[in-house]
């Protein structure tokens, strides 16, 4: 991760940390690619964790979860929130 940026008030604005892989949802699923190889993990809005997998393909796609905001965990990079529509 980057050193935080401070503004006024100490408020920091932290950079993401790039990462070599894209996660989005479309069409009621979440697709990630280009994360052959890494481990994911997604969480609830309540952070129970619902689904594991390890060692992704470069193209791995997740369905049937229900309309809501998920966090998606791949590797050791920061988690992502992804909100699912249906």
């Amino acid at each position: 991760l980057h050193d935080p940026i401070f503004i006024d008030d100490g408020v920091a604005i932290i950079p993401l940390q790039e990462t070599p892989f894209f996660v989005h949802s479309r069409d009621g699923r979440i697709e990630i690619s280009n994360a052959e190889g890494l481990n994911l993990q997604v969480y609830d809005v309540y952070g129970r964790c619902i689904l594991i997998r390890r060692k992704l393909t470069k193209e791995y796609t997740i369905d049937g979860l229900a309309s809501g905001v998920y966090l998606v965990r791949i590797g050791n990079y920061p988690a992502r929130k992804v909100v699912l529509l249906k």
